[in-house]
């Protein structure tokens, strides 16, 4: 006799195939009913096909997607473009797609009653997408019709023939509820996906109503959605999380900084330090220069994150620079920049705080930098100015990712005055400032540590050490004329 076991109830269920809601809300139980809502665009179908394929891949379980919604061409070629290739698992047998959307209400009753049941038995899957139930419902005359389908139809595949069974129904713009007959009150996890303005940029919020059996520390959390990462769910982190994220990755965060121990103290990696100067100085390029001139020569990676710097320039120069303290030829200097130097430009005008860090969050996972170096941190105050709550939410969110990754971050930002940001400067270790001697026909700076963990004449030492190597670093006048243009420009039109 044969023992025939269905994969999916080896590995006890499927996987939401995303970190931060298989955290939250577990494992989906083998024969289980979800409901997904939510505003037009807002990425349900998106979730849908991510838990799909996730599982396909990982562990062979067949989806059988009912779409009444979009052809089978355009659903492809959208999802090909966040990196799933639904084709490639159709061809191994494990995804069917069914199309349905064109037919009428009598067919629609027709196959919901008995086509439905006779694809589920032909193809046997371990997963049903029916994509979207609100066409189908909004046929039906009444409410107790409506009831009599979902509850006779869909809950019988649920609990007679053991299938995970998911529902997506669409939520207009200003709808709290979607009726569905009920059947959310025997759903096992309902979820609704929504749009929000955040400082007049949109925002998805994943809000999650109900998860039978399991007790929920939030209500919703924000997401992303990243192509080639597909769906990610980005919650604002908890230390302690993503330190168990950072040591999953193998990141050896009690380890000493080596590249900058010798100028800043003896810190550890994912040590946070925030360097304040005069606006329209060149200190954050003559910065940027020496430490990465630290990390190829300690073999090091460095991560710059720009928000006014194009990132071809700024390898050019840094190249340029190398090849004239080193004396290699610049073709060999470039190399070495582009081996241990990664240039990230962001737009903080477009796009929303969690779509920040998401990328942020992708970044990091896929670089794993020893260094970040963010030239322009001022740049983020200028445009958010009017979203302080964002501006704080965000860079919270950064150090939090760079001190789980072992990231030591330099960030340089300008000030016209005596003020500085209560924020950055409670969440680093470090605080420096660093200003330029107007009298001086040479490049002579003062440095002051405003903020250490280190004896006042262990960080004096540390400030004229500091001093002495800026002012040995050579800028040509071609490499300030680009930087400060290009920084200039993008403040002014901020």
């Amino acid at each position: 006799m044969t023992l025939e076991v269905s994969l999916v109830e080896v590995v006890k269920g499927l996987k939401w195939g995303i970190n931060e809601l298989d955290n939250l809300l577990g494992p989906i139980e083998r024969s289980s009913l979800i409901v997904v809502s939510g505003h037009p665009g807002a990425g349900k179908t998106t979730l849908a096909t991510n838990i799909a394929y996730y599982n396909a891949v990982k562990h062979s379980v067949r989806t059988l997607h009912i779409s009444l919604a979009e052809t089978k061409e355009k659903y492809f070629k959208y999802m090909g473009a966040l990196g799933l290739n639904m084709g490639k698992l159709e061809e191994k047998g494990l995804f069917k797609f069914v199309e349905l959307p064109t037919l009428g209400t009598d067919v629609l009753r027709e196959y919901f009653t008995s086509g439905f049941i006779e694809d589920v038995s032909k193809y046997d899957p371990d997963f049903i997408i029916i994509d979207s139930i609100t066409p189908f419902l909004q046929s039906m005359p009444s409410e107790l019709e409506r009831r009599a389908i979902l509850h006779s139809g869909l809950y019988s595949i649920v609990s007679k023939l053991g299938k995970t069974v998911l529902l997506i129904a669409d939520l207009p713009y200003g709808e709290k509820h979607v009726k569905l007959g009920g059947i959310e009150f025997i759903a096992d996890v309902v979820l609704v996906i929504r749009i929000r303005n955040e400082g007049g940029l949109p925002s998805r919020w994943l809000q999650i109503r109900k998860v039978r059996g399991r007790r929920l520390p939030v209500y919703e959390v924000p997401f992303v959605i990243i192509p080639g990462k597909v769906l990610n769910v980005v919650s604002t982190p908890s230390l302690v999380s993503l330190m168990v994220r950072g040591h999953e990755v193998g990141r050896q965060r009690v380890l000493r900084d080596e590249v900058l121990s010798d100028i800043i103290g003896p810190t550890f990696k994912g040590t946070q330090v925030l360097i304040l100067y005069q606006t329209g100085s060149d200190i954050p390029l003559r910065g940027i220069a020496y430490l990465v001139c630290k990390a190829v020569e300690r073999d090091a990676k460095v991560m710059i994150t720009t928000l006014t710097l194009d990132p071809s320039k700024v390898k050019f120069m840094l190249a340029t620079y190398l090849s004239a303290k080193t004396g290699i030829n610049l073709a060999k200097a470039m190399t070495l920049i582009n081996r241990h130097v990664e240039i990230k430009a962001r737009d903080v005008l477009v796009k929303p705080v969690s779509q920040l860090f998401g990328e942020a969050l992708k970044q990091v996972e896929e670089i794993r930098p020893d260094i970040i170096i963010v030239p322009d941190t001022r740049v983020y105050f200028e445009v958010m100015k009017r979203r302080e709550d964002l501006i704080n939410r965000l860079y919270y969110m950064f150090v939090m990712l760079d001190r789980a990754y072992g990231a030591t971050t330099i960030r340089f930002m300008g000030v016209d005055s005596g003020y500085i940001p209560s924020l950055l400067s409670e969440l680093s270790d470090v605080v420096i400032r660093i200003a330029k001697k107007v009298d001086s026909k040479e490049p002579i700076y003062d440095v002051e540590f405003l903020k250490t963990p280190f004896e006042l004449m262990y960080a004096k030492i540390l400030a004229r050490k500091l001093s002495e190597e800026l002012g040995r670093v050579v800028l040509t006048q071609e490499m300030l004329n680009t930087y400060m243009g290009e920084a200039q420009k993008i403040l002014q039109t901020s």
